[in-house]
């Protein structure tokens, strides 16, 4: 989400700024952009050029290797009594039980 990633840019350029510093808006008042709404720090606010900055380094950090994908799980594979075992799951803690099964953990 673009609100996020603004605000944790926000909190690597001010990082001794205390909590509600700052408002961020999206909506159809901003045109869907993320905005500063409202400013609470004595040091300007950023600009274009510094987030933008930011936000690179936010993606390279982030480019880093990812956690394989889980295999897709085939339904056609499920038996009719592990399909039955999570349509009729009482609790949470059953369906759990039944979808681990389901998958073989």
């Amino acid at each position: 989400m673009h609100n996020e990633r603004m605000h944790e840019a926000l909190c690597r350029l001010y990082p001794d700024a205390p909590e509600g510093a700052w408002e961020l808006a999206c909506g159809p008042e901003t045109d869907w952009d993320v905005t500063i709404v409202a400013w609470g720090l004595e040091a300007a606010a950023p600009t274009q050029a510094a987030l933008d900055a930011e936000y690179a380094a936010l993606a390279q950090e982030g480019a880093g290797p990812r956690a394989p994908e889980p295999e897709a799980l085939d339904l056609n594979a499920i038996t009719y009594a592990e399909a039955d075992a999570i349509i009729r799951a009482e609790s949470v803690e059953d369906l759990r039980l039944a979808m681990l099964d389901v998958l073989g953990l």
